[in-house]
């Protein structure tokens, strides 16, 4: 019986101990090693894509010519069969991100077949013309008007290049085109999108997919 009685008091006096030690374990505050860094002074700035086109004379020598953009490019009300139009045009890219662009005609009111008969000549480098350089041209107005004729290249941030583009009404229109109008006020634009030249993390291909918009 002795045995007995003192095996019982020895569990309780265990079960006791274990709670005891279960309540100061609960109470106990842990100090595990900690450690801390940062990254501070993190900027997201977007860049910015901004094209501005100039136009001069194109009969003038293009390192010296004087470039405007206040008045129309191609404005006469004299044309004939021969007359021709030549303009130098500035390509500006004054934005901070590189860019591809197109020189197109927006869609106008064509009246009649006017534009059928102008030829369009195309210098990629600025050149200073004479009539006897206009030799080939590259297509008509109407080619121009329907995106066949490309004018199209691609710039840095804060590059410029200079073309040269000239219209000239055919010699063989006759009298069926006198007192003609092409439209009302058609436009020239420049339209322009990024272009892969900028690199993230992988490659500069991120926006080699973009698209130039419609004029």
């Amino acid at each position: 019986m002795k045995n007995i009685k003192f095996t019982k008091r020895a569990l309780i006096g265990s079960v006791i101990s274990l709670v005891l030690c279960f309540a100061m374990l609960l109470g106990t505050t842990y100090a595990w090693f900690t450690a801390e860094d940062s990254s501070d002074g993190n900027v997201i700035t977007t860049g910015t894509l901004k094209v501005n086109m100039k136009w001069a004379n194109g009969t003038e020598d293009p390192a010296t010519a004087t470039f405007d953009d206040t008045s129309a490019m191609f404005y006469s009300g004299l044309w004939e069969p021969g007359y021709a139009e030549a303009k130098h045009v500035k390509i500006e890219n004054t934005g901070s991100l590189a860019l591809k662009y197109r020189l197109a005609i927006a869609n106008t009111a064509v009246t009649g077949d006017l534009h059928k008969v102008i030829d369009v000549y195309y210098f990629d480098t600025a050149t200073q013309l004479t009539r006897a350089t206009l030799v080939t041209p590259v297509g008509t107005l109407e080619d121009f008007i329907n995106g066949i004729i490309d004018i199209e290249g691609n710039l840095s941030a804060g590059d410029s290049k200079t073309i040269t583009l000239v219209f000239k009404m055919q010699e063989s229109a006759g009298n069926g085109y006198q007192g003609k109008t092409l439209g009302s006020n058609f436009s020239l634009k420049l339209l322009a999108t990024q272009y892969n030249e900028e690199s993230d993390s992988f490659d500069p291909n991120y926006d080699i997919d973009a698209e130039l918009p419609t004029p």
